[in-house]
């Protein structure tokens, strides 16, 4: 599987975040074709549960997908978990 470079964040005071269930490759491909950066957060906020408290196999699809898509950054509760995976996945975390 092959993984995008992240991108920096932008010199411009802008970045997309959004939940991760949210995120689509297009909506990516024009945020970042906008010189910005696309994060996704996957920690429970109001209506929306949590993908990080979920076993390390659902989580690691979910990162897989998110990364395919090519997210820049992920936002976690969880940060030893998510590095743990990507590690596992040989992403650089």
């Amino acid at each position: 599987m092959s993984f995008h470079v992240p991108r920096a964040p932008s010199s411009k005071p802008y970045a997309f975040e959004t939940y991760f269930k949210l995120c689509t490759r297009d909506l990516i491909e024009r945020v970042r074709s906008d010189g910005s950066a696309f994060y996704v957060f996957l920690t429970g906020i109001m209506l929306f549960p949590a993908v990080d408290q979920r076993s390390e196999g659902k989580l690691q699809d979910v990162l897989k997908e998110l990364l395919d898509m090519g997210v820049d950054g992920i936002m976690t509760d969880y940060p030893a978990k998510v590095t743990k995976l990507l590690r596992l996945m040989k992403v650089r975390a």
